[in-house]
């Protein structure tokens, strides 16, 4: 299936006002390649969850993240973007995920030197009908933790959309569709060393939600298999001029600080 004609969107193949092209993938073959690593055993803090090697595959012109029960359990897909590391730089994806009250997908820049924090996430959802997503900013550790931001907004991720972000020394700068929606907060810590692109689906978004006091379970119900797709993934270095992607027409939003 031709590219343009699966997400509606063909993937840029060109440089950007402001931004150096570095990496680009439309998974146009029948395997992971070199350039992406499946994840195996349990997220770290997360042991509702379990990924597997085989729910990532490349299939039909896309990444896929297939969730699904297996042997009493839910076993999900995710990848690392590891070999194309970079401090600072534009990272844009492609993807759409299948509604499902259990199964959550998250897109992330993730430290290289695997120390934690800092964490960059470009967009997540654990609403299972697909119309919420959440960025977040995690720095700098605290008495009690970390410090961390979250901004949300409402947009259907069942459809497909396009998710990114901009990160340079001075501020983080969240995209949706081409267009700031949100910005990091005064006073946040910008992370400034090398990070690696993660794209992951995970279970027990239902149970998370409710011991969070933040969401329903049941509004979209649980099928058996759920597919979190990516059509393609683009990112970029600064080519030392300014970046003229603009704002929302509402004005883009300032993450709040949750320490």
């Amino acid at each position: 299936m031709a590219d343009d004609v699966m997400s509606g969107e063909a993937v840029p193949r060109e440089d950007l006002p402001g931004w150096r092209q570095t990496f680009v993938d439309d998974f146009d073959r029948c395997e992971l390649g070199d350039n992406w690593g499946a994840y195996y055993g349990m997220p770290g803090g997360d042991p509702a969850s379990w990924w597997d090697y085989e729910q990532a595959s490349v299939t039909g012109g896309a990444l896929r993240l297939r969730a699904e029960r297996k042997d009493g359990r839910w076993v999900t897909g995710g990848v690392s973007n590891s070999p194309v590391s970079q401090q600072f730089g534009k990272w844009d994806v492609r993807l759409r995920a299948d509604r499902s009250d259990e199964i959550s997908y998250h897109i992330l820049l993730w430290p290289a030197n695997e120390v934690w924090p800092p964490e960059i996430d470009i967009a997540e959802s654990a609403d299972g009908t697909r119309r919420t997503m959440s960025a977040f900013l995690h720095w700098g550790e605290t008495g009690s933790g970390h410090h961390f931001s979250q901004a949300d907004l409402t947009l259907d991720t069942n459809e497909w959309q396009t998710v990114g972000v901009e990160w340079d020394p001075e501020q983080i700068r969240y995209i949706v569709n081409g267009k700031i929606w949100a910005r990091t907060p005064l006073g946040a810590s910008i992370p400034d060393t090398p990070m690696w692109l993660g794209i992951q689906a995970q279970s027990g978004a239902c149970t998370k939600l409710e011991a969070w006091g933040v969401g329903e379970c049941g509004r979209a119900g649980t099928p058996d298999i759920a597919n979190v797709d990516v059509d393609w993934v683009t990112v970029y270095e600064s080519d030392g001029s300014p970046s003229t992607v603009q704002d929302v027409p509402s004005g883009s939003t300032l993450l709040v600080d949750r320490n």
